[in-house]
């Protein structure tokens, strides 16, 4: 039999533009001076499956991003890191999700684009990609529409009858 592979991250890719040191939401016509406004990548999957790699654990990323600039600065920073990315797909019909976090001394609030994760989806027929990992980590399941179905919830009984552990992190909308 072929040996385990690791970990396999399933889930969500943002890029997220975070504001930083918000004091007030402006009201609409109106400005406000923040501390900073930063580009990262974000997204629950994205930041596990770095966090994973970042301390030598093999781990593959199963996700999507679309063909556009957010998509290709993540494909690139994947080099940073070593998460294997060839289990992300790079989609024409839609972007990259994006997101802007805007966060204040107590709490944050997000306007988002769920773009290519709300169409990403996995079923039986991807068995055979999974089937060697060790264990699967779902991440950020309430943005990723794709994959809450029955034909994935089949694929993860049957990795789990193969003997895979699994992992849930759905990332809810708590408002």
């Amino acid at each position: 039999t072929e040996q385990m592979k690791g970990i396999a991250v399933i889930g969500d890719i943002f890029m997220d533009v975070s504001v930083l040191g918000t004091k007030q939401i402006p009201t609409w016509g109106q400005d406000s001076n923040v501390d900073s406004i930063d580009l990262n990548l974000g997204g629950s999957a994205m930041n596990t499956s770095r966090a994973l790699a970042d301390v030598g654990i093999n781990v593959s990323l199963f996700s999507s991003v679309g063909n556009d600039k957010f998509g290709h600065l993540i494909l690139n920073d994947f080099a940073n890191h070593s998460v294997d990315p060839s289990n992300v797909q790079v989609v024409d019909e839609i972007g990259t999700g994006s997101c802007v976090v805007i966060s204040g001394n107590n709490d944050r609030c997000f306007l988002s684009v769920y773009g290519a994760n709300g169409i990403y989806s996995l079923g039986l027929d991807n068995y055979d990609q999974l089937k060697y990992y060790s264990h699967i980590h779902i991440s950020g399941l309430f943005v990723l529409k794709g994959l809450q179905n029955d034909q994935f919830l089949n694929l993860l009984v049957r990795l789990k009858e193969n003997g895979c552990s699994i992992s849930l992190n759905p990332q809810t909308d708590e408002g």
